[in-house]
């Protein structure tokens, strides 16, 4: 693990003037997104890295987070971890576009931070086979979509560990190894980690 006083003032450092809640409003109108799982949220830097501790990252682990927003996850782990690389799967353009901009920032000021990618795709598209650590914040996602996520992490490599916020896996396949409360910026929800079989 790195120095997280300085992973967390440059993660503070690097995030200052962007705001998550208007840029995702703004895209909500321009594209016309009325989905219910299209709800934004963000992770508290020092709760996260507490999260992030419970699954250990090493140095060969690949970070995935599903719908990335501002790229806080992806940043939170590179900056306080030592990890081969985090890659951030988001659908709205601008928010791509921003959590690029910010990873430059934090690249000039900590040139040792590992890689971050950040992918304007669906993640029920995205081929997940090299992640190994894998972070669903799933508070708003129904049923059915919930299924459609289980199928993609059946494809996860044995021993990947997934990270689910609010929700739960059902598939014998995913070992629950804990479960407990993480405070969020909008309030505390849920965790729970599992292990692929």
């Amino acid at each position: 693990m790195r120095d997280i006083n300085l992973a967390r003032e440059i993660f503070n450092k690097v995030y200052e003037g962007y705001d998550g809640y208007k840029i995702y409003s703004q895209e909500k109108e321009n594209l016309n997104l009325n989905k219910t799982s299209f709800i934004y949220g963000e992770i508290i830097f020092d709760e996260f890295v507490e999260l992030l501790k419970k699954v250990n990252p090493q140095k060969d682990d690949i970070f995935y987070d599903l719908g990335s927003g501002l790229g806080k996850p992806c940043l939170a782990i590179s900056l306080a971890f030592e990890i081969k690389k985090a890659v951030g799967v988001e659908l709205l353009p601008d928010f791509i576009k921003a959590s690029r901009e910010v990873y430059e920032k934090a690249k000039e000021i900590f040139p040792e931070i590992n890689e971050i990618e950040f992918r304007e795709e669906n993640f029920l598209e995205t081929n997940l086979e090299e992640a190994t650590i894998v972070f669903l914040h799933a508070t708003c996602f129904d049923e059915k979509e919930m299924e459609k996520i289980e199928e993609r992490f059946l494809k996860l490599k044995k021993e990947s560990r997934i990270i689910v916020i609010t929700k739960s896996l059902k598939n014998s396949e995913f070992l629950l190894l804990e479960e407990g409360s993480i405070k969020m910026n909008w309030g505390t929800a849920t965790f729970r980690i599992y292990y692929k079989k």
